[in-house]
């Protein structure tokens, strides 16, 4: 779910093993993920055995994965949020692995940071936990401050720039 930088790289290495990946992001179309297939939510949830989340937090993804949208999930699914804490109903994902519902689950990211002491998340089982450094690596840290450093080059000569978020407050600059 979500297929920006991350999301379209995670695509490529499941497509690599073997995988069908299914893609739910509104900003996408067909020929933007093909050999991929592009299908809504609800769609994604029902025939996904593993789901992914990496979209952004926004006021439109909070909560976005739901304990509905977990119930779709088939038996024996695995959940994994790299992304935000805020996409994810946690309290649904810990009932969906008490249950059996899901088998596994693997968070980077979580609603609270740090994770209290008596959160559910501490005593789920089948739940890996990262302190949202996944993806950190001294090679991934020179990327960023790399990107960095083009997209300031670039906006000092007034190119346009790969990675801006928002280009319409671009023109509110100059």
């Amino acid at each position: 779910m979500g297929y920006g930088a991350i999301g379209s790289r995670v695509a490529r290495i499941l497509r690599g093993f073997g995988a069908q990946v299914l893609v739910a992001d509104p900003f996408v179309h067909a020929h933007d993920v093909s050999p991929a297939e592009v299908t809504d939510l609800a769609d994604l949830m029902r025939r996904s055995t593993f789901v992914t989340v990496h979209a952004r937090a926004t006021p439109e993804t909070e909560g976005l994965i739901s304990r509905q949208m977990i119930d779709l999930m088939p038996a024996g699914g695995v959940l994994v949020n790299c992304a935000r804490g805020s996409l994810v109903d946690y309290d649904a994902g810990c009932d969906a692995l008490d249950s059996g519902k899901l088998f596994g689950a693997a968070f980077d990211v979580f609603p609270r940071e740090p994770i209290p002491a008596g959160s559910r998340l501490l005593t789920t089982p089948n739940i890996v936990m990262t302190p949202h450094l996944a993806g950190a690596s001294k090679q991934t840290a020179f990327n960023a401050a790399s990107i960095v450093a083009s997209e300031v080059a670039a906006f000092l000569a007034g190119r346009p720039l790969a990675h801006c978020a928002n280009p319409q407050v671009l023109s509110h600059l100059h």
